[in-house]
């Protein structure tokens, strides 16, 4: 029985699959965004990672969202805010988007007081980061 506990202490300690990532605490950050377009049109699947701006090291999102202009039309076409999300390993969730139309967005993302701004220029068939 002392060797069950053992083992499963072992295990408990050793067999995490939790993603290694540090908490945003007014962090300044950054993000990478890997966006693809899915069968319906203008609508993407966007992979976000928010990432420490100097060090590059992951950070863990809680609360954070993202949301997207077009830096060409002001309040003309935007997307409402999406909350960034992880899943149960501590990794980012991917987010759908529905655009309005194809061109070039500007990508907001917020986590604990920090935004970063990413350029994305949304086609039919790609999505090119800026």
């Amino acid at each position: 029985m002392r060797r069950f506990i053992i083992v499963m202490g072992v295990l408990s300690v050793f067999g995490s699959a939790k993603a290694e990532c540090g908490a945003v605490n007014s962090e300044p950050i950054d993000a990478v965004l890997t966006c693809a377009p899915l069968s319906k049109t203008l609508v993407y699947k966007c992979d976000v990672r928010v990432i420490h701006a100097k060090t590059g090291f992951p950070l863990c999102v809680h609360g954070g969202t993202i949301q997207f202009d077009m830096p060409s039309m002001p309040m003309a076409h935007h997307v409402p805010k999406i909350d960034l999300r992880t899943d149960t390993n501590g990794e980012m969730k991917d987010v759908e988007v529905r655009l309005e139309m194809y061109g070039e967005w500007r990508a907001l993302v917020s986590a604990s007081g920090s935004t970063v701004a990413k350029r994305i220029d949304f086609q039919s068939r790609s999505a090119t980061p800026r």
